[in-house]
């Protein structure tokens, strides 16, 4: 019995022992903010998000405010940062969120003997903590997500941070009308890492992602690079994954418009805010050559894809027409109190481009959802998304907002 109790002895401080987070810190000379780090197996990282508004050299990042000030950064490929839903209360647990060309730029965001952790570096993390990146096969075989996540913040289950990575659910600011998304409900990440795919890889790049369902699974996915995100770093003599392992060999394409995991693993159509995600099975790439065409369920309608909807002419054309069809003064014409109103209507694209499912996701009601709906539902066709090199069906999702503001201030 006493040498049993001592052989649980040693194999629970054997345990304890490799699972202990080591703790550091690292100030950066730019603006001197202290970060915490960890360190986990031989990589040293930051337990926090980036939060700096300038380049190694010093130089300032442009902040962008405005859903003008975002668009415009994208269009002319600059750098650019913001706070969440631009509100400064933001920072202190999610950073800043920036554009790929922010992350890209010569000048270096990250400070010196640090650098953006590439797509290998997370797989080489992923690893370490038991599982294997993008693979469906080890859905159930491992708990990165809950050892990476937060104990707080998260939507319905927090993580158990065991691995003191601390990733908080900061969401994303999207591409293409500059909204906010997904706080206390995902992460998005990015990697310093171009997407591989020349199709793809003038728009795109990989990020990682976790979901509020995840407990498993963590993905790699492609992330357009007009898009903000969060930005994790490591430190340089931090070991890289020297595995000959492809990242498009188990890569889940997921953007802004492709279906998700499901918590009962079923393969179907994926609703906003719907409980019962599905997941597009992963694509499989040909010794990096060439596209392998996957099976795809006609009926599946995706909410993240390789290539989104678009509006012909792009982002201003469409805010063009919906300013001239969408009747602004209906909240006001139908009485609502003085305020700011933001409908957000969802839509799919169809392959041919047709609009079609339109529905509203809020209820401020004064005829507001009605009027959005209506402007979209009589729009031309669009450009259908593009997934896997085919046409396929599509949800999109377009915020308006309405301003009722009293006699006084006329």
């Amino acid at each position: 019995m006493i040498k049993h109790f001592f052989l649980s002895l040693l194999v629970f401080a054997f345990i304890s022992k490799l699972f202990a987070q080591q703790y550091g810190s690292l100030k950066d000379s730019r603006d001197g903010r202290v970060y915490k780090t960890v360190k986990i197996g031989e990589q040293e990282w930051m337990a926090e998000n980036l939060n700096t508004d300038r380049f190694r050299n010093g130089d300032l990042i442009p902040e962008a405010k405005t859903a003008s000030d975002w668009i415009r950064a994208s269009e002319k490929k600059t750098p650019a940062w913001s706070y969440y839903n631009n509100d400064t209360t933001y920072s202190r647990k999610c950073g800043k969120l920036y554009n790929w060309y922010a992350i890209s730029d010569p000048r270096g965001l990250a400070p010196l003997g640090w650098r953006i952790a590439s797509a290998e570096d997370w797989e080489l993390l992923i690893r370490h903590l038991g599982g294997r990146v993008n693979d469906i096969r080890y859905l159930t075989q491992n708990t990165v997500a809950e050892q990476l996540k937060s104990t707080t913040g998260w939507y319905k289950t927090n993580g158990l941070n065991s691995s003191g990575f601390s990733c908080y659910p900061c969401g994303f600011r999207s591409r293409l009308v500059a909204d906010f998304n997904g706080m206390g409900q995902e992460a998005a990440i990015w990697t310093s890492s171009p997407q591989g795919n020349e199709i793809f890889a003038r728009n795109s790049a990989l990020g990682a992602w976790l979901n509020y369902e995840d407990r498993y699974l963590t993905n790699l996915t492609i992330f357009s690079k007009d898009q903000g995100s969060s930005v994790r770093i490591i430190k340089e003599n931090s070991i890289r994954n020297e595995s000959k392992t492809s990242l498009n060999d188990e890569l889940f394409f997921l953007d802004e418009d492709e279906p998700r995991k499901s918590s009962k693993d079923t393969l179907a159509p994926l609703a906003t805010f719907d409980e019962n995600d599905g997941i597009a099975p992963p694509v499989d790439i040909d010794q990096g050559k060439q596209i392998v065409e996957e099976k795809i369920d006609e009926s599946i309608i995706f909410e993240k894809v390789e290539i989104e909807a678009s509006f012909p002419g792009g982002d201003i054309k469409w805010r063009q027409y919906l300013e001239r069809n969408a009747n602004e003064k209906v909240a006001t014409d139908n009485g609502a109190p003085e305020g700011t109103y933001t409908v957000v209507v969802q839509f799919v694209v169809d392959k041919e481009g047709r609009i079609s499912d339109v529905r509203s996701l809020t209820n401020h009601g004064y005829g507001m959802e009605e009027e959005a709906m209506r402007a979209i539902k009589k729009g031309p066709k669009w450009n259908p998304a593009i997934h896997n090199g085919r046409q396929v069906k599509a949800y999109r999702k377009q915020p308006i907002t309405f301003r009722v503001r009293s006699n006084k201030h006329s």
